[in-house]
């Protein structure tokens, strides 16, 4: 995420919610326009190592089925 949009979220912490779901649906769109249907889970870490402020989505995906 752009770290011009990390002041926004420190301030409506609620929005963090939607981001693991926007990540994943991001990819099933992608996935599904190639016949795939794939498994997905997502962290949400509102940290970097340093411990600044700095959100980002971990999201790791399985290979997949055919649909």
């Amino acid at each position: 995420m752009p770290a011009e949009l990390w002041e926004l979220f420190r301030y409506n912490r609620s929005l963090l919610g939607s981001l693991s779901g926007l990540a994943a649906k991001i990819i099933l769109k992608v996935a599904g326009k190639k016949g795939i249907r794939p498994g997905i889970f997502t962290a949400l870490h509102t940290f970097g190592r340093d411990l600044k402020w700095n959100v980002h989505v971990h999201l790791s995906v399985t290979v997949g089925a055919q649909l």
